[in-house]
């Protein structure tokens, strides 16, 4: 036993060594790294030990980071399985790095994307929705939000049925305003990168009036640019419908310009733009 433990607490500190190398500035050189890459993976796979998976799994974000030109050396690696099933691992010092990589994976190229969603990793993400930590819900909408940002992504997130829990989430009196806020995210990219048939799907879900809901009594700009953000888009995507832009009426039908309109005078001028923009869309239909 006492064996056992002096080669788990050597393993730790290994890990934890290789953890902070992956931080530091100056980094190692890559090739060192592309070179541990697959030993972490393999730790992954066979490590039992709850201190060396998170470090390994924050290893694997760390190394990421946003940088586009290293998602295929974790793909390579042969981690990304073993990474989606620690989304549901009890603590969320593991559970937080993975959704995190899977999330940084996901900004690839179509490919890389492609890859990640034949994981699969969807159905996950939608049991995720429920979880009671809030951290790990906001985490997850992040992730579905850069699933979103192609017609293909958003396509892979309706089969899944995910969108119906996305908008209940907006809709939810107890949920969080952060949470809420990366839920309306997910809306916005449907009306910016969407297509007729997707865009359509999400406005019979009935999500406008519950979005533009989060502007009453509202204090955190975050919440209110991303409301305006949508509203923005998806009154951009109706100008492509013909003379008529349909979705002016959608937004009326809740009070959406009215209730807009009081923020016109906000001391955020990035909100006052915002609310300008879509009250002319109103006036260009009136005319």
């Amino acid at each position: 036993m006492e064996f056992h433990s002096s080669i788990c607490a050597k393993q730790q500190h290994a890990v934890k060594l290789i953890v902070n190398l992956f931080r530091g500035e100056p980094e190692p050189s890559k090739g060192l790294i592309i070179c541990a890459l697959p030993s972490l993976a393999d730790l992954l796979r066979n490590c039992n030990d709850e201190q060396v998976i998170s470090n390994v799994t924050w290893a694997f974000s760390y190394y990421l980071n946003g940088i586009r030109d290293r998602i295929q050396d974790v793909i390579n690696s042969g981690a990304c399985h073993r990474i989606a099933e620690l989304f549901f691992h009890t603590n969320p010092s593991v559970a937080l790095p993975a959704l995190e990589t899977i999330g940084y994976v996901l900004l690839g190229d179509s490919n890389q994307k492609e890859f990640v969603l034949n994981i699969p990793v969807l159905p996950s993400l939608l049991n995720l929705l429920s979880n009671e930590s809030k951290i790990i819900r906001k985490e997850v909408l992040w992730v579905l939000s850069i699933v979103c940002e192609s017609d293909y992504g958003i396509e892979s997130v309706v089969k899944a049925n995910i969108m119906p829990k996305v908008i209940k989430i907006i809709s939810d009196e107890n949920e969080s305003n952060g949470v809420k806020k990366e839920a309306v995210g997910i809306i916005s990219k449907v009306f910016h990168y969407g297509n007729d048939d997707q865009i359509d799907y999400v406005i019979k879900l009935e999500c406008i009036t519950p979005i533009i809901n989060l502007t009453e009594n509202c204090k955190s700009n975050g919440v209110l640019r991303i409301v305006l953000e949508t509203v923005k888009y998806l009154l951009r995507a109706g100008e492509l419908c013909g003379d008529i832009n349909p979705f002016v009426e959608c937004i009326e039908s809740c009070d959406g310009f009215e209730k807009i309109r009081l923020f016109s005078n906000h001391i955020n001028t990035g909100v006052t733009s915002l609310v300008t923009e879509i009250l002319n869309y109103k006036m260009e239909t009136d005319e």
